[in-house]
């Protein structure tokens, strides 16, 4: 199982939309919200890339600007990258060695986030292809997926659907505080916009008021310190560089790494069929069962001959056990002969993965062959019982 495990895509491989169903970034999400009724991380996770992606058209435009005010003289005119960094270190807290590393690395994984949303290789989900826009009913509209409507501006994502006329509402927001789209009307104006300071400032706000601050729609399961840290950091500090919400995006990272990715892979490598549908399929299964054996049995009592007849109930007998097991391992081996799986109640699609298929038909043989040797040996045992000694 291990081994299994560690052929198919990682976390990073999700998020930069290099899976394929039935382990794509849409699948990640639906089993997060429809099935652990907790997308928080992931929604977050994405939703800074997208504030990333803005922060890095905005800043070259800010350092420009210093450098043509005469902010930093006329000497540093032609330094304005090596410049550009230096800001961001004065702004990055003192963190150990590894800290700093892992916050490299995952600011490399959430640019490469954002620069994927236009590349999948998943070709089933349109969510998959298009920047992705994760927000439940909790930040407004139901995600209706893979029919969602796409950005018309280059910010995509959480704050491509703001500017794009929706409104969030928290419940800690004042009245005034309201995302209202009137207040970001120009950034409609160009298909590429560079975001100005405030509406840097704006997008950081949004992030705090429906990911951090509790209470907050989709809010982090985080530590208050790290809460207050990045309020104060807003607030007193007036900052919305990318190290931000480093801190919560540290954890973000981890907990979808050591935990909820971990599960998501296991449920679409061992499962095909939801719970429910499982349920319905050991309810039918084992009411299959009952009427052969009543059948079968009621053959041996009344000592109906020929005695092959009594090899007639098999067919039913081995269909519900097969439902029965597929039910208890929560695998329909028909579904995995024809490549298809089960993401939520009713709703299938397509295996494309490799991995996840050869498992599903692995099981599915096994399945089968075991259901069938069962039933091929209680009609065995029921055909050589002799009739008239019943």
């Amino acid at each position: 199982m291990a081994h299994l495990l560690r052929a198919l895509p990682s976390l990073d491989n999700t998020l930069q939309r290099q899976a394929q169903a039935p382990l794509c970034l849409y699948n990640y999400w639906q089993y997060l919200a429809d099935i652990e009724a907790g997308a928080e991380e992931l929604e977050f996770w994405l939703a800074l890339s997208d504030y990333e992606a803005m922060y890095r058209q905005f800043a070259p435009t800010s350092e420009r600007h210093r450098v043509e005010s005469g902010a930093l003289g006329v000497g540093t005119r032609g330094a304005s990258a090596r410049l550009l960094a230096q800001v961001h270190m004065r702004h990055m807290d003192t963190f150990d060695t590894e800290t700093q590393e892992l916050d490299a690395y995952l600011a490399r994984v959430s640019q490469q986030t954002a620069e994927a949303a236009s590349k999948s290789v998943c070709a089933v989900h349109a969510q998959c292809v298009r920047a992705h826009q994760p927000f439940t009913a909790r930040a407004g509209p139901a995600l209706d997926a893979p029919s969602v409507r796409s950005v018309r501006t280059g910010v995509r994502g959480f704050f491509g659907r703001i500017l794009a006329g929706d409104t969030v509402r928290t419940r800690r927001m004042a009245p005034h505080e309201e995302v209202e789209a009137s207040h970001l009307e120009p950034l409609l104006s160009a298909k590429e916009h560079v975001p100005t300071e405030p509406e840097m400032r704006r997008a950081a706000e949004l992030l705090y008021f429906h990911y951090i601050l509790v209470g907050a729609p989709a809010s982090l399961h985080i530590s208050s310190e790290m809460r207050a840290k990045v309020a104060s950091r807003i607030e007193r500090d007036s900052r919305f560089d990318t190290q931000l919400f480093a801190p919560a995006k540290r954890h973000a990272y981890e907990a979808m790494r050591h935990e909820s990715h971990v599960r998501f892979q296991r449920e679409r490598l061992f499962h095909n069929i939801t719970r429910g549908t499982a349920a319905l399929r050991i309810v039918l299964g084992l009411a299959l069962v009952m009427v052969a054996l009543a059948f079968q049995v009621a053959l041996v009592l009344l000592d109906v001959h020929p005695k092959g007849w009594r090899w007639l109930p098999i067919c039913a007998l081995w269909t519900g056990l097969a439902y029965a097991v597929a039910g208890v391992m929560r695998l329909d081996p028909l579904m995995a002969i024809l490549g298809r799986y089960e993401a939520t109640a009713w709703s299938f699609g397509r295996v494309i993965d490799s991995t996840v298929r050869h498992a599903h038909l692995k099981r599915a043989a096994m399945i089968i062959v075991v259901t069938a040797g069962v039933a091929a040996l209680i009609t065995l045992v029921l055909f050589l019982v002799p009739g008239h000694r019943l």
